[in-house]
């Protein structure tokens, strides 16, 4: 099972109606389900995923602690042993 989660009401429903599992034409290895969360509340049982992926999000949090808070999400979601992967980027860098 693959799921999908945005804070952003509109990207999630976007997601959804491209992922949608009894989509027609939709590739088996592309169907997720997908829903509105809060990174920093998510509402995955802890340790239910195997991967996490977390892309062009991190940079958008206001504050360290926040960023942290987030982190510690993603792995509270996932199981031991299991792999995330965590993006950012920035137009300056140094």
């Amino acid at each position: 099972v693959v799921l999908g989660s945005d804070r952003s009401a509109g990207l999630a429903e976007v997601a959804a109606q491209r992922l949608m599992p009894d989509a027609p034409g939709t590739p088996l290895a592309l169907r997720a389900d997908v829903l509105q969360a809060d990174g920093l509340q998510l509402p995955y049982r802890p340790g239910s995923a195997d991967g996490v992926l977390c892309i062009a999000v991190l940079h958008h949090i206001s504050s360290v602690r926040r960023r942290l808070a987030m982190l510690a999400q993603l792995l509270r979601v996932l199981r031991v042993g299991g792999r995330a992967l965590v993006t950012v980027w920035a137009i300056e860098q140094e």
